[in-house]
């Protein structure tokens, strides 16, 4: 009996300590509302309208925190697909989860589509409210405000969006650093932002509506929280 007792002893030992190394090796961004391997897949599960109840956070916010970077290639490509698009609905769905990303790819997407002459003046319009937030992050900015400027006087056009609590904390749910970080910025990449936006803006064939969205993104201070890698 006492063999048998220090046998189930050992057992129950050896399973606390797998039990231990599983656990140490979750990734500190593992959550029970977000799985990479399968929310990340294509854009349509990253924008999916969700799948259970999430604490205060939409369920494609937890999607871009489980897999940064495979978010940021998902919405690039969505980005890049809108070049034709004139719809505003589609636009917003297409670009909205951009403001919560900081990608490299996105960067590019964004420049490319904004400054495509052969793209619609609205998918133009949606690319610069991009590269916005490239430099601002999360900074709440309509489609209609990019032409009409954002409705907001310095210093409340600073956008302070990172190292933030969601939903006003601290508080005893999730705490949340934004923008999550995909693929790095290049250096300098706010400065390249604006020299695209004054190419777009000084053309004499830019359509009006693009014309003041790409004044937006000029007269836009860059997040001063945020390093311009």
């Amino acid at each position: 009996m006492r063999k048998n007792a220090d046998a189930s002893a050992s057992l129950s030992a050896l399973g606390l300590v797998a039990l231990l190394a599983c656990a140490a090796r979750q990734p500190s961004s593992a959550s029970p509302y977000a799985d990479p391997e399968r929310d990340c897949q294509s854009t349509q599960t990253l924008l999916a309208p969700g799948r259970g109840p999430t604490p205060q956070m939409a369920p494609a916010l937890w999607r871009v925190r489980a897999c940064p970077a495979r978010a940021g290639e998902l919405l690039a490509h969505a980005l890049e697909s809108t070049r034709l698009v004139s719809d505003s609905g589609q636009l917003e769905a297409a670009t909205w989860l951009t403001q919560y990303v900081h990608d490299a790819r996105i960067l590019s997407s964004g420049i490319a589509v904004a400054a495509d002459t052969a793209a619609t003046p609205e998918a133009r319009v949606a690319a610069l409210r991009v590269l916005l937030w490239a430099k601002a992050p999360g900074h709440l900015v309509s489609l209609q405000a990019m032409s009409s400027g954002p409705q907001c006087i310095p210093p409340m056009c600073r956008s302070s969006y990172t190292g933030h609590f969601y939903n006003g904390g601290p508080t005893m749910v999730d705490t949340v650093v934004w923008p999550v970080v995909g693929i790095p910025m290049p250096p300098g990449y706010t400065s390249r932002i604006d020299s695209v936006a004054r190419e777009i803006a000084s053309s004499p064939s830019t359509p009006g509506l693009v014309r003041a969205a790409a004044r937006v993104v000029i007269d836009f201070p860059p997040d001063r929280e945020l390093k311009d890698w």
